[in-house]
């Protein structure tokens, strides 16, 4: 099992995902891929695998999300990441083909029978990066579509995609979104969700290190 961020930056989502599995006993046959263009935010990530004792489970690379030209066809278990917000990395038509481009290229990596995507984007760009999923239809299948919520000063959604594979079994192009309509909170959050995610933060607070935070100028900078 190979769980992948192609956009890790500090790796703060891998260092979560495999603390919570080495948690639950997990994280045996799981391996982390983190992958950034930045060196800086390779060395930060480096700083938060050491503070947080994820050096033997997650691996980081320095690549062009892309183009992970390394990786097998079908090679990736699930993706989750967050790619740039408009606000710090530009906006328009070059923004919107920088999401088609990585979109396309997790989609070739992605385990083709049970392989997830969990995308994590600014609502100023939701449309761009489900046109990005429309482009590639025939491989992603969006399952869950969660409703904006506020993340800082930002209004956010998380995007669920499976792999699926080129045509169905009666022949037929498989539906590009498999839900109704957008999920209002996800099963965890409960109906109280602002208890529950304050309830997540405690846990979350408790079970790491303190990472070393995104911050954009150094990302920029």
């Amino acid at each position: 099992t190979l769980i992948l961020d192609p956009l890790c930056g500090k790796a703060t989502y891998l260092v979560e995902f495999a603390t919570a599995a080495a948690m639950r006993l997990m994280a045996r046959n799981i391996s982390f891929l983190g992958v950034d263009e930045s060196e800086t935010q390779l060395q930060d990530a480096a700083v938060n695998l050491e503070a947080t004792a994820c050096t033997d489970r997650i691996t980081l690379k320095k690549g062009d999300a892309r183009n992970l030209h390394w990786l097998d066809d079908g090679s990736v278990t699930a993706i989750l990441t967050c790619p740039p917000f408009g606000r710090q990395f530009g906006r328009g038509a070059d923004l919107r083909a920088l999401y088609r481009e990585y979109i396309q290229e997790w989609a070739r990596v992605l385990n083709p029978n049970d392989g997830r995507l969990a995308l994590l984007v600014d609502v100023d760009h939701e449309k761009d990066a489900l046109l990005a999923f429309h482009s590639v239809s025939e491989h992603l299948r969006i399952v869950i579509h969660r409703e904006p919520f506020r993340l800082g000063q930002l209004q956010a959604t998380v995007i669920v995609a499976e792999r699926v594979n080129n045509r169905t079994t009666t022949g037929e192009r498989p539906p590009f979104c498999n839900i109704s309509a957008p999920l209002s909170r996800f099963p965890w959050e409960g109906d109280k969700t602002k208890e529950s995610r304050a309830e997540w933060g405690a846990l979350r607070a408790a079970s790491l290190h303190r990472l070393v935070p995104y911050t954009a100028k150094r990302i920029l900078g």
